[in-house]
Formats: structure tokens, C-alpha cells, sequence
């Protein structure tokens, strides 16, 4: 019914346009200005099976409505905008997507451009229509690649790549660089290094295989807990930096971490709430600290575990599990621990009573059992031990008789039987017995140094038994024999001070290499020379030339006349004028002989021009 009315009022409404056509044909012919008045239409398209939208709006009737035909109008956009229907319509462009949907799938009315394409039933490849002239290519920052957009693209979420990186094992760079794609972030640890030194496609993140040979420091540089892996909840509490006591090498467990020093108790730490180790399970019970029987230099064994006042029962801890329990080398015995052992010093067993042992030595000093036996450096002997050594000091063999072994040493003194020659022993071919004797071996007494003419130095120069030159002897290149005898070695009779430079006496002369300044010296720093001579080293004999003191004085002038409390420092009598000669004799002024000048202008006698201090005269 709505629609024949207004089909009505349509017919009517063209009736008056009718009308009105007449009336401005009239006008025209008229040549009336009126002609040019527009005629404007009012109809209500939302009551139609087509309500005008966006663009539709605006349009003008006749271009839609063509040769006054109001009914039957196309609604399909295609028809309309075909390029062939006659109407002044925007029809679809050359270079249009080939596409068997209707307009409307993917265009509005109110905005034409940019179409909204729904690519849910697309089965076509993307590049039959992303090739750039009919719908957006693949940009020019693209990775390169031949490969179809749907291998890493997906129609619901076109950014969310899925690229399958299997096979693809360098050059990362190539892609990832920040402009063809995601490349190393702003908070990556600073490098360098290609992507797959540390990275692996299969699983990027964490870098596993991140080199760290030959860095030693600054570990939280990049250890941060952003850059790369902190330190984790269950660390000890510690402010020092990470190569204190880890290592690149090994990080856990942590092996440099220096107990030295530390003064918490040992289970502020190894308590189980950090990563650092507890007690064990099998430890033996004990509420004890672990400082009263570990030492944090060697844990293992527990070396300091205090025994004092435990005198038996032993194997209550020491039974193999909790603590160590006998060996299988023990000589065989039901004795208690503490029949031969003790707890101050365990090992050997100092508590074992030889005394009155019947059996042969070797019935347990075999190389069997524990107890030591026969080395296999021994001297060949058949000989029963006790021969040569004793039960209450086994060491050395002091029963061994020389008596009657007057040569031939080398036989058993050979370095694998007995003690042979040192390896600092002085080059020689000797027998032993030219230069010892069995009765007092050290020092060798027998040898003449009379006749020798190789240096001292030969022998003696600290590579070999003979004594060589003290770490206090002055520092020299001349041979021994410039200043020492054979006959008598001390004291030195024969160095040469002749050419020694002036000024350096104390090099040597210090106290420690030579004779130093002796007690009650008078107090100086000046070198020895100043005032000794090599020649003649007493008496002293000091030149005041150059000095403030000016020269020549009273004969009878003593040297602590002035320098007071023997030392180099002079006892002004009047300190405000000194070094002049008014320093001394500032009393001694008369005022009356000097034109009423005062001691501050004439503090300076012997420069005045007025007196002469020389040939010990005043005028």
C-alpha cells in the first residue's frame, strides 16, 4: 500500500513538473531571467525498496532515473556502473581486481576507496592480485624472497608472520636488519657477532650458545636480568662482582669464592634457602658450627674437628659411613683405636709399644700392611733392622757403624741406597773422604784451599754448597781475592778505595754491607768525604769554605763553640740575623764606633768592606 501511494504521488508530482516544464519553456521563449530558477524535487527514498545512502544522497535524480523512468530502477551496482548503461555513474577501472562478488562486498557508499576486501574465501594466490597495478604489491623493504605470500602470511592476521627458519642456519642480517624485518632489538647485548654464534632457529631464545672465552670482568654489564640473565633469587647475598667466584669455564659451582676472612657463621649461607651446598644427609649428627671441626682453606677432611677429651669409642662416628673407619691395609688387630692411636696425631700411631715386641720387624713392616717397610732405596743388607735402627726413633739409622770406613763412600752413598752427593755439591772427582770424614761430615774440613788458582767465584757463587757472596755485600764486580786472603777471609785487608767516587761512601758504608757511622758521630747528612779522606780517615777535617761560616776564626775556636748538641745545626746566638756574622756577635756590637747604624745594617761584617775576617784578624 506504500508503495502505490507514493507511486501516486509520484505520478502527481510528475503532472506539476509537467506544468512546470510548460511554464519555463514559456519563459524561456520569454527570454525571462526566471528560466534560471531552480525546481527542486522532494521525494522520500527511504520508503523505497533502494533508501539512498552515502553518495546516493547527493545524486541527481536523472542520473539514475534516465528517460522519465522512475519504476523498475537497477539496484546492483554492476548494472549501474558498468560504464554502458548511459548514466553519469563511476564505473569500475580497467585495472579492477577480477572478482565475482558484488560491489558492495567490498565498497560503501559513503566511501568508495579504500575497498574492504574479505579474503576468507580467497583461494587464489595473493600475487594474482597483489602485483601493484591492481591491488598493493609486496614493498620494496620486503625480504627478498620467491617464496608465496601464504607460506608466511595468513588472511586473518597479515603482520603475525609464521616464516619457518628450518635449513636457514646464517646471514640472519640479510633480513632481520631493522628495515626489512624485526632485527636485534635496543637492549641486545652489545656485539658485533653474527646472529648464530649465539642463536639457533629452532629455539632463538635463550642464546645457548654465546661464547664467553676470555671475558673475565663486568659480567653484569650485560648479566643484568634485562640484557641477559641476572643473578637469580637463591644467590647468596653478595655485593662482590660475578669473576670473584665464578669462571666462563665452569660457572656453577662457583670456585673461586674466597672463605678467607669470612666472619658469619657458615650457615648464614649454606643453610639450604641459597644455592649454596647444606650439610649432607649422612653427616654425622652434631649441632656444632661447621668452623669447629671445617676449615674453609680444606673443607674435606674435617681437620679441625677438636677430639680433645674423646678417649675411646672411636667407631661410634668413625664407622665407615658418617666418618672414616680403619683401612684395609691396617695391621691386623682387635685393639681399640686408642690402644696405638691418639687424637692429637692420629697418623703414625704414636701410641703403639714396641717394647717388648719378640716378633721380627718384618713381620708388619712388610709393604703389605700399613706399617711402613724397607724402602727400595734401602742399602742391599740381609741384616735384621734392628741392626742398624731402633724402636724409639726408627730415624736416621744412627746405629749404623762407620768405624773402619775409611773410603769408598760412593758404594752405598749413592743417592738411591743412602744420601749421595747434592746436586749443589761443588764439581769434583774427589772421594768423599779427601775433603769429610764419618766422624763430623759437614762442614767438609779437609779441603786445601792453598794452591788453588781458579777464581773464588768458581765455587763459591751461591750455585753450590760453598758459601758464596752475603745478600749485605757491597755491591761489586771484583773478584774476591782483590779484598780477601784464602789464610785469613775476614777481615779485609786488600780493597783499594783509590777511585772510588766522591760522595758515595755510604753506598756500601751503611752499617750493613761495611761500617757505618759510628755512635756519638757527629750529627750530619753530608757524605763522608766532606770531611774524610780514604788516605787518612782520621783526624776529620771539614771545609768551611763556601759556608756561611766565613773561613779563617780564632785558632782557639772549638766545633761545638758553635754547632751545639754535636750536630751539623748551629746554636745562633741571635737566630734573627743569622747567617751573618751578627747571627753570633750581634752582643758584641758597639754603636759608638759604628756612625749610630744599627746591628740590622751592619749585621753583615765581613761583606761590609769594613772588617776582614782573614789570617784570623778582625781588621
Amino acid at each position: 500500500m506504500r508503495w502505490d501511494a507514493a507511486l501516486s504521488m509520484a505520478i502527481s508530482r510528475r503532472a506539476r513538473a509537467g506544468v512546470r516544464a510548460c511554464v519555463l519553456l514559456v519563459l524561456l521563449l520569454l527570454g525571462s531571467d526566471v528560466a534560471r530558477a531552480q525546481f527542486d524535487v522532494d521525494f522520500n527514498h527511504d520508503i523505497s525498496r533502494f533508501p539512498l545512502t552515502g553518495r546516493h544522497r547527493v545524486a541527481r535524480c536523472e542520473s539514475c532515473h534516465m528517460g522519465d523512468q522512475f519504476l523498475g530502477t537497477p539496484r546492483r551496482c554492476d548494472v549501474c556502473h558498468s560504464g554502458t548503461s548511459g548514466r553519469a555513474e563511476t564505473r569500475a577501472s580497467s585495472d579492477h581486481i577480477p572478482v565475482r562478488v558484488g560491489c558492495d562486498t567490498c565498497h560503501t557508499t559513503n566511501r568508495w576507496e579504500p575497498a574492504r576486501m574479505d579474503h576468507g574465501a580467497v583461494s587464489d594466490k595473493c600475487e594474482s592480485c597483489h602485483i601493484g597495478n591492481l591491488a598493493v604489491a609486496k614493498p620494496a623493504s620486503h625480504m627478498p624472497t620467491s617464496a608465496d605470500c601464504s607460506q608466511c602470511h595468513g588472511t586473518l592476521s597479515w603482520v603475525d608472520t609464521s616464516f619457518d627458519h628450518s635449513g636457514i642456519s646464517d646471514n640472519c642480517f640479510s633480513c632481520h636488519d631493522n628495515v626489512t624485518t624485526a632485527g636485534k632489538p635496543q637492549d641486545h647485548v652489545p656485539s658485533s657477532n653474527e646472529c648464530q654464534l649465539c642463536h639457533s632457529t629452532r629455539r632463538w631464545v635463550p642464546a645457548t650458545g654465546f661464547d664467553h672465552t676470555g671475558i673475565t670482568t663486568n659480567c653484569t654489564s650485560c648479566h643484568n636480568g634485562q640484557t641477559a640473565t641476572g643473578k637469580k633469587g637463591r644467590h647468596v647475598p653478595s655485593s662482590n662482582a660475578c669473576e670473584s667466584c665464578h669462571n666462563t669455564l665452569a660457572w656453577a659451582p662457583a670456585p673461586y669464592f674466597d672463605h678467607d676472612g669470612q666472619t658469619a657463621a657458615c650457615f648464614t649461607c649454606h643453610n639450604g634457602s641459597f644455592d649454596a651446598t647444606g650439610k649432607k644427609q649422612g653427616h654425622i649428627q652434631s649441632s656444632n658450627e661447621c668452623d669447629r671441626c671445617h676449615s674453609r682453606q680444606v673443607w674435606v677432611p674435617a681437620n679441625t674437628f677438636d677430639h680433645t677429651g674423646i678417649m675411646n669409642n672411636c667407631t661410634s662416628c668413625h664407622n665407615g659411613n658418617q666418618a672414616e673407619t680403619k683401612g684395609s691395609k691396617h695391621i691386623p688387630s682387635a685393639n681399640t683405636c686408642e690402644s696405638c692411636h691418639n687424637t692429637v696425631a692420629w697418623m703414625p700411631a704414636p701410641g703403639f709399644d714396641h717394647a717388648g715386641q719378640t716378633a721380627t720387624c718384618f713381620t708388619c713392616h712388610n709393604g703389605a700392611l700399613d706399617a711402613t717397610g724397607k724402602n727400595q732405596g734401602h742399602i742391599q743388607s740381609s741384616n735384621d733392622c734392628q741392626q742398624c735402627h731402633t724402636r724409639t726413633a726408627w730415624i736416621p739409622a744412627t746405629s749404623f757403624d762407620h768405624t773402619g770406613i775409611v773410603n769408598n763412600c760412593s758404594s752405598c752413598h749413592n743417592g738411591s741406597q743412602a744420601t749421595g752427593k747434592g746436586t749443589k755439591h761443588i764439581p769434583s772427582s774427589n772421594t768423599c773422604e779427601q775433603c769429610h770424614t764419618p766422624a763430623g761430615w759437614m762442614p767438609a774440613t779437609g779441603f786445601d784451599h792453598n794452591g788453588q788458582t781458579a777464581t773464588c767465584v768458581t765455587c763459591h757463587s751461591g750455585a753450590y754448597d760453598a758459601t758464596g757472596k752475603p745478600q749485605d755485600h757491597p755491591p761489586t764486580s771484583n773478584a774476591c781475592e782483590l779484598c780477601h786472603s784464602r789464610m785469613a777471609w775476614m777481615p779485609l785487608i786488600g780493597f783499594d778505595h783509590s777511585g772510588v767516587s766522591p760522595g758515595t761512601c755510604n753506598t756500601c758504608h751503611n752499617g750493613n754491607q761495611a761500617s757505618g757511622q759510628p755512635n756519638g758521630h757527629f750529627a750530619t747528612t753530608l757524605s763522608c768525604d766532606r770531611c774524610h779522606t780514604p788516605a787518612g780517615w782520621m783526624p776529620a777535617d771539614f771545609d768551611h769554605a763556601g759556608t756561611a761560616y766565613p773561613g779563617d776564626h780564632r785558632a782557639s775556636l772549638q766545633c761545638t763553640d758553635c754547632h751545639g748538641g754535636n750536630s751539623a745545626t748551629v746554636t745562633w746566638t741571635s737566630p734573627a740575623y743569622k747567617p751573618s756574622c751578627a747571627g753570633c756577635h750581634a752582643n758584641d756590637y758597639d754603636a759608638g764606633e759604628h756612625d749610630n747604624r744599627s746591628v740590622a745594617q751592619n749585621q753583615n761584617c765581613g761583606g761590609s768592606g769594613c772588617h776582614s775576617v782573614r789570617d784570623r784578624s778582625w781588621d
